[in-house]
């Protein structure tokens, strides 16, 4: 019993010290999800120059920075060596009323399902968060040409198994997929 408080104890200083305040339900939340932010959180925040580039996982830790879209795709990379399933989900973050296009993880985790956003340090369970805080609604032919491009450039795939598979199936317009769903 004291080993489990000591663990719960050190994940949430852990996190405070990261500047993760949004930890604040360590007891139910995984130690590798915990990680694998923690993990995330360490790339610098940088904007694109030039245009909008997709950076591999492996440009990611050679650089140790990048934007929100590579920090999701390396999030994404990291929870995929611990074995959880998760997508990167592109769409729209509303902060403040302010509306801007956006790139975070969602990971299916103890019968609930996680929006994990390394660029703002914030990991909550979707159905904590309001409605119209985190969701898909990106250009649908934007995404598929960024998406085949990153495919192409790095040879990765399993990004968002459903843009993918509308881009196999030359059907970009459908954007519900895991638990993001606009009520």
């Amino acid at each position: 019993m004291v080993g489990n408080v000591i663990g719960i104890s050190c994940r949430f200083l852990g996190a405070l010290a990261l500047g993760l305040g949004a930890f604040v339900n360590c007891a139910c939340v995984s130690g590798q999800l915990d990680s694998a932010m923690q993990q995330a959180a360490r790339i610098t925040y940088v904007d694109d120059e030039g245009g909008d580039y997709w950076q591999s996982p492996d440009e990611t830790i050679a650089r140790g920075a990048g934007d929100c879209e590579d920090q999701a795709i390396y999030l994404h990379h990291l929870l995929g060596l611990k074995g959880l399933k998760s997508e990167v989900v592109f769409g729209i973050e509303n902060l403040k009323h302010v509306e801007s296009g956006h790139v975070w993880v969602e990971c299916p985790s103890g019968g609930g399902v996680y929006v994990l956003d390394p660029t703002r340090r914030m990991m909550r369970l979707r159905s904590k968060l309001p409605r119209s805080r985190y969701y898909p609604a990106l250009d649908q032919k934007l995404i598929q040409r960024k998406l085949e491009a990153y495919i192409k450039r790095s040879g990765q795939s399993g990004l968002n198994a459903h843009y993918e598979a509308r881009i196999r199936a030359g059907r970009m317009h459908d954007t519900r997929h895991m638990g993001s769903e606009r009520e």
